[in-house]
C-alpha cells in the first residue's frame, strides 16, 4: 500500500483531522476543507505551485483510501498490526482527546503558516528587498512588470484627461469656471461700459491649449478722447474699481495689486510682471512673477513668458487708449507657479 505510515508516523486520520471512527461524510468534509487551503490554483509561484500539487496528490490518496470501505478496512488492519504499541496502555479519555487536538492543531497551524508564507512572497514587489533565489527573481520580474503597467496606465490617464480638456473647450464656449482652467469674462449688463474684472483660475489636471480670449472691453467713459500712442514702454499698474462697480462673481480671483514694467529698445520689448491675487479657497500661492520679451507691432505684442520652476506660456498685449493696456496670459507649464491664467486692463503711470 503506497504511503503507508511506519511505526510512530501520523496516520491518515490525524492528517485529515478526524477520528478513526469518523463517517465517510465527515472524512469528505475534512478533505474539502484542506483542499481549499492547499489547492495549487491559489499559488502563482511555479515552485510553490509544484509543492502544492504534490501535497494535493497525497491528500487525494488519503481521501481515496478512507472513503473506500475495502481499502479503509485494509488500512485500519494495517494500523492495528503495525502501528499499535506492543503493550496496550490505557489512557484517560481526556488525554487522548487532548493529544489528538494538539496533533490536529499542529497540522492546521503548519498549513496556515505555509499559506501565509505564500502570500508574503507574492506581495514582495521591490527588487531591492527580494532575495537572490529563483523565487525572488521571479517575484522581482513580476514587480517590474507591475511597475511598467502602472506607468502605462498613468500615461493613458494623462492622455485621456488632456483629450477631455480639449473637448470641453469646444462644448463649453461661454461658462467654464474653475474646473477647466480657461479665462472667463462674465457678460456685461446692457449699457455698462466698465471692463470685466481680471480673472484668475486654477490650472486643470493637464495643461490644455491656449483658449480663445474674449473680446477686449470698451474704453471707460472718462478716458481721454485723443489719438492712441502705440508706445508700450512704461510702468503699468492695476487700479481697483470702486466698491459699487466691483464684480462680485465668486468664481473670479481678484488681484491685490498688479505691476508691469516694459522697456522698449528700438521695438524690442522686455517686460517684468508682478502681481498678487486673493485665493481664499485653494491651497495655491497667490503671487505671480514672470518675464517676457517680444516685438512692438503697432501697439501690440504676442510673445512668450517664463517664470520660476520652468513655468511658461503665451502673453498678448494690446494698447486700447493712450494710457490703457489690455493683457492676457496663460500657462502651458505650471512650474512652481500656483495660478495659471489671467486677464486685466492696466493704466500707465505718468513718468
Amino acid at each position: 500500500m503506497p504511503d503507508q505510515p511506519t511505526h510512530g508516523d501520523v496516520t491518515y486520520y490525524d492528517q485529515l483531522g478526524v477520528e478513526r471512527t469518523a463517517t465517510t461524510e465527515e472524512i469528505r468534509r475534512a478533505y474539502r476543507s484542506l483542499v481549499k487551503i492547499l489547492h495549487p490554483d491559489h499559488q502563482t509561484d511555479p515552485e510553490l505551485k509544484q509543492a502544492a500539487e504534490k501535497q494535493l496528490l497525497r491528500l487525494n490518496r488519503m481521501h481515496s483510501v478512507l472513503c473506500d470501505p475495502t481499502q479503509r478496512a485494509a488500512y485500519d488492519q494495517y494500523l492495528v498490526d503495525e502501528v499499535a504499541p506492543p503493550i496496550p496502555v490505557e489512557e484517560d479519555d481526556h488525554k487522548v482527546k487532548l493529544r489528538k487536538f494538539l496533533i490536529r492543531a499542529g497540522f492546521l497551524a503548519a498549513a496556515l503558516m505555509t499559506l501565509a508564507l505564500i502570500f508574503w512572497l507574492g506581495s514582495q514587489s521591490s527588487p531591492s528587498e527580494i532575495p537572490s533565489t529563483p523565487v525572488g527573481k521571479q517575484t522581482a520580474a513580476r514587480g517590474a512588470e507591475l511597475d511598467n503597467l502602472r506607468k502605462q496606465l498613468q500615461q493613458t490617464t494623462k492622455e485621456r484627461d488632456q483629450a477631455r480638456a480639449e473637448l470641453a473647450q469646444f462644448r463649453t464656449p461661454v461658462r467654464t469656471g474653475l474646473t477647466t482652467g480657461r479665462v472667463q469674462f462674465p457678460p456685461l449688463p446692457v449699457g455698462q461700459s466698465k471692463p470685466a474684472v481680471p480673472v484668475m483660475t486654477e490650472l486643470p489636471a493637464t495643461a490644455a491649449a491656449m483658449p480663445q480670449l474674449p473680446v477686449p472691453p470698451p474704453a471707460l467713459p472718462d478716458a481721454a478722447a485723443q489719438p492712441v500712442t502705440r508706445k508700450l514702454a512704461g510702468l503699468w499698474i492695476y487700479v481697483r474699481p470702486k466698491e459699487g462697480q466691483r464684480n462680485e462673481n465668486k468664481l473670479l480671483y481678484l488681484p491685490e495689486f498688479i505691476e508691469m514694467t516694459i522697456k522698449d529698445d528700438n521695438g524690442n520689448l522686455h517686460g517684468k510682471y508682478r502681481a498678487r491675487y486673493r485665493v481664499p479657497d485653494q491651497p495655491l500661492s497667490p503671487d505671480v512673477n514672470f518675464e517676457f520679451t517680444g516685438k512692438n507691432i503697432n501697439g501690440s505684442c504676442a510673445c512668450n513668458w517664463t517664470g520660476i520652476g520652468g513655468a511658461r506660456g503665451p502673453i498678448n498685449l494690446q494698447i486700447t487708449t493712450d494710457n490703457r493696456l489690455r493683457f492676457d496670459w496663460f500657462a502651458t507649464e505650471r512650474g512652481q507657479q500656483g495660478l495659471t491664467n489671467g486677464t486685466a486692463v492696466l493704466i500707465r503711470r505718468p513718468e
